[in-house]
């Protein structure tokens, strides 16, 4: 057959390619910064594709304002062990004529804590040379900025403008007024979609921020997800916010919460004029619950719900039972008491018995530092409580001796036998006492369920183990260690590098019952063949 007539000549599939500015923009997405950089020189076409690729995605800003000018790091005025950037000379008029040609590929523009600082005399010839009613960075959409600090606002209100729709700024531990940045934000960026504001200063002035967000949420009618620090809340913060902004679909207290991309829940609209009458996803600590399910979120739109203890284990019944009484619809909920103390109680069946009536739920994560003080047989009663499961952990990631009362590798069996949606589970077992032998095919769990997290339960051999997971998974199932829960996201940035117990140091048997989980993983996933078959013999 002659393949020439069903494959273009090459100078033809050249052109093709140029031609698609959607494989040029792949293509060079994927290069190296240097190849791009050499692909900006080869002709006019090319360079505006390795241009956009370069600008686009948080290009450092010292490369940045250096087309303006050139720039020298100098030691920070009063902090010698920290740099700043000044322009080694003046700008012009035509500096910033060919500055425009570069600025408006920017799209999205991430400072962490080593924030840039420009000296104060570079930020004054910034200021008064820049061209009046141009923003510095017209097609900005997402910012992000740790550590405003009265060197940077000024800059970072700079970055403000019309086409912004995602914001994350974080006030650093200095006298900054918040009221500023937050007018200047409702002012210059009327699209916004999505704020988050936090501040690392322990004592927040409640009257200077609150009355700044309020402001802030009023001026920008697009605004969906609000997430702010643990500090602000409170009953006139909700009372305010609910008078202002009825459209609200997440609203966050606290730096953790549901991922609610793990998810697809139909998005019912309620176009009442209840306050908060589409809000969806809430994170919010324990102590706040009772307020905020009081006179102003009824819950019952609620899918998505993250709880963090922060008023000792004691109150935690109470509080769920809230959670069950406002929330009847709710398909995600976890609770985090992730702060090790050494009166911390552990967690018990009355604490979590208020949840069983959430029939609907579809995610049920519940992380605690200790083992929890749960038996088998409790745990047969939550796995028939709820059909509809998909996803189940209960203190995966807790550490130390199981209790006198604790899981053991039988509590799964329910699990199989009861939540036919099942995809993936986590419980902290003692992994030590022997299950009851099953026969082949007697109890398997469903076709879909894909992972079993663990962490630091306890575990002595690691192949009676697999052996008995063997007779119980379906032959693709893995063992996956678990150091932060799937089904939750931090606010910024990866949960590995920010979650508290990502990097604990835990006690010698936490240590090795880890190790000897990584053997079983290990194992259980050499046995693909062996697992085939047997899953055939079921068959």
């Amino acid at each position: 057959m002659d393949t020439d007539t069903f494959l273009p000549p090459p100078l033809e599939s050249a052109e093709l390619f140029w031609n698609t500015p959607e494989l040029l923009a792949m293509t060079f997405q994927h290069m190296r910064r240097a190849d791009r950089a050499r692909c900006a020189g080869l002709s006019k076409y090319s360079s505006e594709h390795a241009l956009d690729a370069i600008y686009r995605d948080n290009p450092p800003l010292e490369h940045l304002l250096a087309l303006l000018s050139p720039l020298a790091a100098v030691p920070r005025t009063g902090q010698p062990n920290r740099v700043e950037w000044k322009f080694t000379k003046a700008l012009r008029v035509a500096d910033w004529d060919r500055f425009r040609h570069y600025n408006f590929r920017v799209r999205s523009l991430v400072k962490t804590i080593e924030s840039f600082v420009l000296s104060q005399e570079s930020m004054l010839d910034l200021f008064t040379t820049m061209p009046p009613g141009v923003a510095f960075l017209p097609c900005l959409a997402n910012l992000c900025w740790e550590e405003v600090d009265p060197s940077t606002m000024s800059f970072v209100i700079t970055l403000f403008n019309s086409k912004l729709k995602e914001v994350e700024l974080t006030l650093a531990e200095a006298p900054i007024d918040s009221r500023i940045i937050l007018e200047q934000l409702s002012r210059r960026a009327p699209e916004l979609e999505s704020l988050q504001f936090w501040t690392m200063d322990t004592e927040v002035n409640d009257d200077l921020a609150q009355s700044g967000i309020v402001e802030a949420v009023r001026g920008l009618p697009s605004l969906r997800s609000l997430e702010l620090c643990a500090p602000i809340f409170s009953s006139a913060l909700l009372q305010q916010l609910s008078q202002t902004n009825l459209r609200l679909t997440r609203l966050w207290f606290f730096i953790y919460g549901p991922d609610a991309s793990k998810m697809r829940v139909d998005g019912k609209e309620d176009r009442s004029a209840a306050s908060f009458s589409e809000l969806r996803d809430v994170s919010i600590t324990s102590s706040g619950l009772t307020t905020f399910f009081g006179d102003y979120v009824e819950g019952h739109q609620l899918a998505f719900l993250h709880v963090e203890v922060d008023d000792g284990m004691t109150a935690l019944r109470g509080n769920l039972s809230v959670v069950a009484t406002s929330c009847s619809n709710l398909k995600h909920l976890s609770i985090m008491h992730n702060i090790p103390q050494a009166s911390a109680k552990a967690l018990s069946m009355d604490m979590i018995t208020p949840l069983l009536v959430l029939k609907s739920l579809q995610v049920l994560v519940i992380d605690h530092s200790k083992p929890p003080n749960i038996s088998n047989q409790d745990i047969q009663q939550i796995s028939a409580s709820f059909p509809e499961l998909q996803h189940f952990e209960l203190c995966v990631r807790a550490h130390g001796m199981p209790k006198p009362i604790s899981p053991t590798l039988e509590c799964l069996i329910p699990f199989a036998q009861n939540c036919k949606k099942l995809i993936s589970i986590g419980i902290f077992m003692d992994t030590s006492i022997s299950p009851p032998p099953l026969r082949l095919n007697e109890i398997v769990f469903p076709p879909n369920f894909s992972t079993m997290l663990v962490q630091y339960s306890k575990i002595i051999d690691h192949i009676s183990v697999v052996d008995f997971l063997l007779s119980i998974f379906p032959a693709h199932a893995s063992l996956t260690l678990s150091p932060y829960s799937p089904h939750l996201r931090y606010v910024s940035g990866p949960m590995g590098l920010n979650y508290p117990g990502a990097f604990r140091t835990v006690d010698e048997d936490s240590a090795r019952h880890l190790q000897e989980w990584g053997r079983a993983s290990q194992l259980l996933a050499g046995l693909s063949r062996a697992r085939e078959l047997l899953n055939f013999q079921r068959q």
